[in-house]
């Protein structure tokens, strides 16, 4: 009876499908899996895709619960494009974390996918005929994975509009990438800038420490990591034992960036661009030249006078929306963070206006930074109605007794050690008046 049932084909099939990663699997289900799904291969859910697929009649449905990463994971784009060209697709719901009330957190980010076998135009009577009749070629969607609970997200999906959008342009989204709104756009960021992913040094507490341990001398240099907020700048802690990039970390077998050559950035080291954290809200903060970690992406622009428009739409919540509209995994990779649409003139605009007199030059009055000035109460700050730095209100938090400390025991700060150290006008003048 279980043959005769698998050896049929049907209108409608639709399940909860088992997920299980292509790592955690037998070596016979493995070679199962590689011998007859090879495009979906990398796990067990994206194979019964293909499996309730195969048990559809031409024109049949099948409607399913599957995780979502296949969806824009590079290692799927062989099977989205299988999908896309030879499948009609219906409906997609992105669910988001927190859609089963029996597994917490975000362990599960599930979707909702209905798709019929076979191309329109071979089945022009589709199963939704009779309720819609949508324009030809256009998939459905709609979003509720901001909704929080089970109960939030089950009344989104009766009350969340639906948009479409056009099967075949998928194709031309980075990687074949499913959206749910149009992204196949020939203006990307990409096209004006590099994304560049860091250095690995294979052991963290060899080569990398803060800069207050020891400043930098020594063949110890600026080390740029990541923020945790979008700010001017920020993540200038820690240092490394570069040597120029010919010491001992070069030579270290775990230590990596590309293969082949240990910080292959190394040719973008020194030029200006944006560090943009890879994980969550995709915070920014502006990269003077450091170098990097591997933990988040420098993104350098091929024309330094596109640089504040850059910023502008990188640190706006639109750039976090476009790339998670193509990515949500947790963490995104550098290379997805630039495939995203970019209007260079748009932006322009709008960085002419935030940005008069150009992008602040380096400032902070946050003493783990290495450009911190060193004053114990001095300040400088971003002004929005001058748009430009500024001298600010004298400090009185906590900090001013701490440097003060600092100071009196005999520290200094990098900034105020490094004269050709590039400092925002207002920075460096704090460092001079300590000099005094």
């Amino acid at each position: 009876r279980a043959a005769e049932l698998l050896a049929g084909r049907y209108h409608l099939v639709t399940t909860n499908v088992p997920y299980l990663a292509r790592g955690r699997q037998g070596e016979t289900l493995r070679a199962f899996c590689q011998e007859h799904y090879p495009a979906a291969k990398n796990d067990l859910a994206t194979v019964f895709l293909e499996r309730c697929l195969a048990l559809c009649e031409e024109g049949g449905t099948a409607s399913l619960v599957l995780p979502q990463n296949w969806l824009f994971l590079t290692g799927y784009r062989k099977l989205r494009e299988k999908l896309l060209k030879t499948e009609t697709w219906h409906l997609l719901a992105r669910l988001g974390p927190g859609a089963f009330e029996t597994i917490s957190g975000e362990v599960v980010k599930a979707i909702l996918l209905t798709l019929s076998r076979g191309r329109p135009a071979s089945h022009p009577d589709g199963l939704f005929d009779d309720v819609v009749r949508p324009a030809a070629g256009t998939m459905y969607g709609l979003d509720v994975s901001e909704s929080r609970t089970v109960g939030e997200k089950a009344a989104r999906l009766r009350e969340a509009e639906i948009t479409g959008v056009a099967q075949a342009r998928q194709l031309e989204n980075p990687d074949a990438r499913v959206a749910l709104d149009d992204i196949s756009t020939t203006m990307r960021l990409d096209g004006h800038c590099a994304s560049i992913e860091g250095l690995t040094t294979g052991d963290l507490e060899r080569f990398v420490g803060k800069f207050w341990e020891g400043g930098f001398s020594d063949g110890w240099e600026p080390y740029i990591q990541n923020v945790d907020s979008t700010t001017h700048f920020g993540a200038r802690m820690d240092r490394i034992l570069w040597e120029g990039g010919n010491g001992a970390l070069s030579r270290f077998p775990t230590a990596h960036n590309f293969p082949g050559e240990i910080m292959n950035g190394r040719r973008i080291l020194g030029k200006s661009g944006l560090r943009i954290t890879q994980m969550r809200k995709l915070p920014v903060t502006i990269y003077t030249g450091e170098v990097f970690g591997k933990n988040g992406a420098t993104v350098v622009p091929d024309d330094l006078e596109h640089l504040p428009a850059i910023w502008c739409f990188c640190s706006s919540p639109e750039y976090h929306d476009a790339v998670r509209r193509i990515d949500q995994k947790l963490n995104v990779t550098n290379a997805t963070l630039a495939k995203v649409p970019f209007d260079l003139d748009r932006w322009t605009g709008i960085a002419r206006k935030k940005y008069p007199h150009g992008l602040p030059r380096p400032y902070s009055d946050d003493p783990t930074q290495w450009i911190f000035h060193g004053h114990p109460c001095g300040s400088v700050v971003w002004d929005e109605t001058e748009k430009r730095t500024v001298h600010g209100p004298l400090r009185t938090d906590p900090t001013v007794l701490q440097v003060a400390v600092a100071r009196l025991s005999g520290y200094r700060w990098p900034a105020e050690q490094d004269t050709g150290m590039e400092l925002a006008d207002e920075q460096r003048e704090w460092v001079r008046r300590c000099e005094t």
